[in-house]
Formats: C-alpha cells, sequence, structure tokens
C-alpha cells in the first residue's frame, strides 16, 4: 500500500474519534510532503555525504552525524517553491498574514533559502530565530514551514548513512545511547514498542534509536521520580512516560511495525491526548525546542 494510500486510512480513523480544524490543516501538510517524498523531489545530488568511518567518528564522540555538514546539491530552486507551497497551506490553516509574508520576502530575494535550509537541516533554532528577526518574520511559522520542506532530506540523508550503514555503523548507533536523535540530534516525537524494544523515533527525520536504560529518555532517572502511565486504560498500548526529576515527558505506543516516514508525523498528531495530558500535570515535552546533544 503506497504511503498516500496508508495515510488516508489513518485520517479517517482519527477523523471518526477527533475531528477538527487541526486535522485538516495536518492533513493537507502531510498529503504534500507525502507527494514530496513519492517523488524524491528534494534529495541532492547525493546523500552519501559522510563515509563510514566520519559516521562512526561524529557517533562515537557523541555528535549527530548531520550536525552542521555541507550537503551539496540540494535543488534549493525546487525547496523554494515547496516553501511556497507549505506556506500556502498555513496561511489557509490560519497563520494568514504571518505566512505570506514570509512567502512574499521569498519572492522578492529578501529571504535567504540556502541559509534557512541549512539552519533547518542543522536544527538550529537560533539561527533561524536570525533570519526572522532579520525580516520581520513571526519565528513559528518560519520554523514550521522549513522544517516541513527540509525533513524529507534529513530522512534520506539518516537513511542512507545509518539505516543503510554497514555492521560498524549500526553498532555505532546501537551504542548512541542518548536521548536526542543520532541523525539529526533532535529529539524523539515519541517511542513505539515493537516487539518488547523500546524504539526513539525522531520528530524530524525519523530516525530510529534505542536507549539501553529503561528510565527517563531526557535525564536518565530509573528511580522513584520517573513513572510510566497508562492515561485510557480502555487503550494500554498508549502510555506516557513523566519524569519528576526533570520534568519531561515521552509518549510511548505498541506498533505491529515501525511507523515509516513520514507517517510518523500522523501518530504524533493522533496521540496529542497524551501531550495535553502530560501538560497539564506539569511537564513539558522536551523535543519542542532544540537543546545540545
Amino acid at each position: 500500500m503506497s504511503l498516500l494510500l496508508q495515510a488516508e486510512a489513518r485520517w479517517q480513523q482519527i477523523e471518526a474519534e477527533l475531528p477538527s480544524a487541526a486535522l485538516r490543516l495536518h492533513r493537507r501538510l502531510l498529503t504534500r510532503q507525502i507527494g514530496l517524498v513519492a517523488e524524491s523531489a528534494l534529495l541532492p545530488a547525493t546523500l552519501l555525504v559522510l563515509d563510514g568511518a566520519a559516521v562512526i567518528q561524529r557517533l562515537t564522540a557523541g555528535t549527530p552525524v548531520l550536525a552542521h555538514i555541507d550537503v551539496p546539491g540540494v535543488p534549493l530552486d525546487r525547496v523554494g517553491r515547496e516553501l511556497l507551497g507549505f506556506l500556502d497551506e498555513l496561511a489557509w490553516g490560519g497563520a494568514g498574514e504571518a505566512a505570506r509574508k514570509i512567502g512574499r520576502a521569498f519572492e522578492n530575494g529578501s529571504l535567504d533559502i540556502a541559509a534557512l535550509c541549512s539552519a533547518s537541516l542543522a536544527r538550529d533554532e537560533a539561527a533561524v530565530r536570525v533570519l526572522a528577526s532579520e525580516g520581520g518574520f513571526n519565528v513559528q511559522v518560519l520554523w514550521i514551514a522549513a522544517d516541513l520542506v527540509t525533513a524529507p532530506i534529513a530522512h534520506a540523508l539518516q537513511h542512507a548513512l545509518l539505516e543503510q550503514g554497514d555492521g560498524p555503523v549500526r553498532e555505532a548507533v546501537a551504542h548512541w545511547g542518548r536521548g536526542t536523535c543520532p541523525g539529526c540530534g533532535y529529539w524523539p516525537a515519541l517511542a513505539e514498542f515493537f516487539f518488547g524494544e523500546r524504539l526513539h523515533r525522531c520528530a524530524f527525520c525519523a530516525a530510529s534509536w534505542r536507549i539501553a536504560s529503561r528510565g527517563c529518555t531526557f535525564c536518565g532517572e530509573s528511580g522513584e521520580h520517573f513513572r510510566t502511565i497508562p492515561i485510557d486504560q480502555g487503550r494500554p498500548g498508549k502510555r506516557l512516560e513523566v519524569c519528576r526529576r526533570c520534568g519531561g515527558y515521552l509518549k510511548t505506543i505498541d506498533v505491529a511495525r515501525p511507523t515509516p516516514f513520514p507517517l510518523l508525523a500522523i501518530e504524533d498528531f493522533a496521540t496529542e491526548d497524551l501531550d495535553r495530558a502530560a501538560i497539564g500535570h506539569g511537564f513539558r515535552r522536551s523535543g519542542s525546542r532544540r537543546r545540545d546533544a
């Protein structure tokens, strides 16, 4: 089944449970992104921007593989056109003039698409804030639009460098042991339990990685301050991991197979009830802002 058909089936399930304007916007954005992934429209000339030795060296040093690397051959003209498309969707969904202002800046050349693309791929929120400040843009809208257009590039890069890496690369990933993504350095959207294994899934590039500890993803706490809570007894496959030591939380779900990119964003949306429950009790989603890896 194609990604789009899988997405449509899942959206119909979600819509039956929680119809909302937010769902309609999410559906439009993801439909556009799924089309880009199916077309491989935004991929650079080569995905092997690092050799295996360099990948292992970065992982061993605790550096995400995609952190501030040059990615030659990104089709910036197409990236720009797709950015405009996402901005149009965001304007339709409520961002209005904030989204249109960014679009006009790109069209008249006052927004540097290469700089925005580079900052987004590096998960560098500070650099995006500078671009937003210079242009008088809404930083949240700029970040979301850039995220949507660069995530397919980041996913393809991490897939080529990590998931398709040889034995030593996969071993280095297995020893990563951090709460942040070994691919891009971002935080997980959630964790998927697959045949008893807790697979952390990156909120940006959808990379998968394991952490040996069954404690807090963010600070490592495994004692009395860390708890796993089933929010809905009728749905035992959805849980929250919460930590009173650092205040972070992680959503976890049981899956029959790992969710492919970019459908992971649908599962993140579908588990917003867990977000609301955690935030309502004073916990925070650590992946909502960039931290040092």
